[in-house]
C-alpha cells in the first residue's frame, strides 16, 4: 500500500506516532439518504458517484483523518446476491478513485473489506482457499484505486 498523497507521510509512520481518527459508518448514512438497503451499496460507485461523494465530503469536514471506500461488500461472493460478481473490480477501483478524489491531500484512503457472508462448513479447507482469492482479488483493486491502507471490518470467522 502507502501510495499515499504527496503530501502526506506514509501511512504507517503517522499511524506509528499518533492516534487517527476514522470516518464512520456507509451503510447507515446511505440508508439515511434515501438509497434503500434492497439496493447494492457498492454499485453506487458507478451509478450514483454524487451520493458517495458527499458523504465522503461530510465526514472529512467533521475532521476524519481516514476515509474509508464504499466497498464494504464489493467481494464475489456478496455481488453474487445482486447478480453483480462481474463488477468486483470495476466497484473496488471506483470506490477508491471517489474517496481519492474527495480526501485530496488532506486525509488517507482506508479501503473497506467487510467479511464474505459465508459461515464456514463441511468442507473448510476449500473455503477457506476461495475466501483468500476473494480477499486477494479485493485488496488488489482497492490498492490499484489509490487507497493507503486496508480496512478488514466486522469478521466474525477469523
Amino acid at each position: 500500500m502507502d501510495s499515499q498523497s504527496p503530501s502526506l507521510p506514509p501511512f504507517r509512520d503517522v499511524a506509528t506516532h499518533q492516534l487517527l481518527v476514522s470516518d464512520g459508518a456507509m451503510g447507515s448514512l446511505l440508508y439515511e439518504r434515501g438509497i434503500f438497503v434492497t439496493q447494492n451499496f457498492e454499485q453506487l460507485n458507478v451509478s450514483r458517484p454524487d451520493v458517495v461523494k458527499k458523504i465522503h465530503g461530510d465526514y472529512l469536514d467533521a475532521g476524519a483523518q481516514i476515509i474509508q471506500t464504499n466497498t464494504f461488500g464489493a467481494n464475489r461472493f456478496r455481488l453474487e446476491r445482486h447478480g453483480l460478481v462481474g463488477e468486483v473490480r470495476r466497484f473496488n477501483v471506483e470506490g477508491a478513485k471517489i474517496a481519492r478524489e474527495v480526501v485530496g491531500k488532506r486525509a488517507y484512503v482506508g479501503g473497506s473489506i467487510g467479511p464474505t457472508g459465508l459461515v464456514p462448513g463441511a468442507d473448510r479447507a476449500k473455503e477457506l482457499t476461495e475466501a483468500r482469492r476473494t480477499f486477494a482479488e479485493q485488496a488488489a483493486a482497492l490498492a490499484d484505486g489509490g487507497c493507503d491502507l486496508l480496512v478488514l471490518e466486522t469478521f466474525r470467522h477469523l
